[in-house]
This record gives C-alpha cells, structure tokens and sequence, in this order.
C-alpha cells in the first residue's frame, strides 16, 4: 500500500508481460553464452533486431542486463 497525503491506497500489482518466441530464443541463446551477432547467425535475423529483442526481454522482465535477465529466467522457469 502506499500513502499519498495520508491517505491509503492499493497499488495493482502488474501481472509479468509473456515473452514472444524470438525474445525467448534470444534469452536462451544469451544464457549459453552467444552474443547478439552468433545469435543472429542462428537464428536468422539481424543483429539488430537481436538486439532489438534482448532490449525488450530485460524490460519485461524488469532486468539490468544479460546476466540478470537470465538469473531471472531461470527463477520464473522460462529457462531451463
């Protein structure tokens, strides 16, 4: 609950947005080891867009960075 001018009020908690495909497949590549342009090569896509979906993955999933985001993954078992 938080306080605004002494009063109490709910704050909704935000049900975590899914992950598309390709932003997993991007999770899963960086949580081996790859870097945007392996995983672009593997995958199809440019590195670019890669980078694209890696940006949108550490949103979604509230993460700093590549480390964190796949310390994440593993704990809501998007990774295995």
């Amino acid at each position: 609950m938080k306080t605004v001018k002494g009063k109490r009020r709910r704050v909704a908690r935000r049900r975590p947005k899914p992950l598309s495909v390709r932003e997993r497949q991007c999770l899963a590549g960086i949580s081996v080891g790859f870097r945007s342009a392996e995983i672009a090569v593997l995958t199809g896509m440019s590195e670019h867009t890669v980078k694209t979906h890696l940006s949108r993955t550490y949103r979604k999933l509230g993460a700093r960075g590549g480390a964190n985001a796949v310390a994440v993954g593993f704990r809501r078992g998007l990774l295995t």
